[in-house]
């Protein structure tokens, strides 16, 4: 029961983190940034079944709270299955030499909701050119690809050690509760 406790204070806070904190201090950003990156970590860190009973809370809160429902949600399980596959067929190991790949995976999944929260969003016709153009102004903006990029790149290392420590942590609770156990 503790450890899901933690797990739901570390949810929480992340998202806590992302509303409160990178939604007002760059509302230019149309994607929970925070969030994507922790998904990633996870995905990196962990298999498939675990990632998912942590990812599907994280973006069914953000959902309800921010975006149209189902929005995150649908693109989180994209995403942790592919990071997921692409990490077990190319990258084999979660090395320091490929934290610049998974930098840019990151950068490159927060570009992908952006347009998935656009083509996917209730409000928004798929024909209309002026919706359309209104995104593409939006998401082709170099201010907007540069500012989102050289974010990802801190938030991605800090976002990296809090879930490997979270981790690590979780994993040391576990085992004394485990010990105490007779």
């Amino acid at each position: 029961m503790k450890i899901f406790f933690l797990h739901l204070i570390f949810i929480l806070s992340v998202f806590l983190l992302e509303v409160s904190f990178l939604d007002i201090l760059f509302p230019l950003l149309s994607a929970p940034l925070v969030i994507l990156l922790v998904i990633v970590n996870w995905a990196l860190l962990l298999p498939f079944p675990a990632v998912l009973f942590r990812t599907l809370p994280l973006a069914i809160l953000f959902d309800i709270a921010i975006v149209s429902p189902g929005t995150l949600t649908l693109y989180s399980l994209l995403l942790v299955y592919v990071t997921g596959f692409l990490t077990r067929r190319f990258l084999a190991d979660h090395h320091s030499s490929f934290v610049f790949l998974f930098i840019l995976f990151a950068f490159m999944s927060t570009l992908g909701f952006s347009l998935f929260a656009f083509f996917f969003s209730s409000g928004m016709s798929f024909f209309s050119s002026d919706n359309k153009t209104a995104l593409f102004s939006l998401f082709l903006s170099s201010q907007h690809i540069v500012l989102t990029f050289f974010l990802c790149i801190p938030l991605f290392i800090i976002c990296s050690y809090a879930v490997k420590r979270f981790h690590l942590y979780i994993q040391l609770v576990d085992g004394a509760a485990s010990r105490n156990i007779r």
